[in-house]
């Protein structure tokens, strides 16, 4: 999946990335619970697991 990698302002792919979110999609399957986010602006919310906040982390982009 291409990532937009801010330092470099450009997309990317990320296989390291790819492998992260899966990880933490695992684990939160595991514990039924998912990182979700209030408003992009505020504390993250841990809440019960829901696919929209995978899909949700999955499309984020890319820090230095």
């Amino acid at each position: 999946m291409k990532r937009w990698l801010i330092d470099e302002n450009k997309y990317i792919e990320s296989a390291k990335i790819d492998e992260f979110v899966k990880e933490i999609d695992k684990l939160s399957k595991k514990f039924n619970l998912s990182i979700s986010h209030e408003d992009g602006h505020g504390a993250f919310i841990v809440e019960e697991y829901k696919e929209d906040n995978i899909e949700w982390l999955n499309s984020c982009n890319i820090g230095g």
